[in-house]
């Protein structure tokens, strides 16, 4: 492998991981944007949404925020997800 594939691969990989993370941090907005209609968003929502960084749980997330009733409505749905996927609370 030359110093150029190495360069190469880097780039690559870090393209990659900048692109997952976007992937995250854009879903969280839109989980966010759905769940502002109901008013100021609790500190500690917020901050256990921001903590999840898997993009399955957070897409499950969006979409419950989608039909969701109201916050409290959103963090029963919350819970159920994070029992169900085990993800970091």
């Amino acid at each position: 492998m030359t110093f150029g594939d190495y360069i190469d691969r880097e780039r690559r990989e870090a393209a990659t991981e900048a692109a997952e993370e976007a992937k995250i941090e854009n879903t969280k907005s839109n989980i966010f944007d759905l769940l502002e209609i109901y008013g100021e968003m609790p500190q500690a929502l917020e901050d256990r949404i921001n903590a999840l960084n898997d993009i399955e749980c957070l897409r499950e997330l969006h979409r419950r925020a989608a039909h969701a009733g109201s916050i409290e409505d959103f963090e029963e749905q919350m819970d159920e997800v994070l029992r169900n996927t085990m993800a970091p609370v």
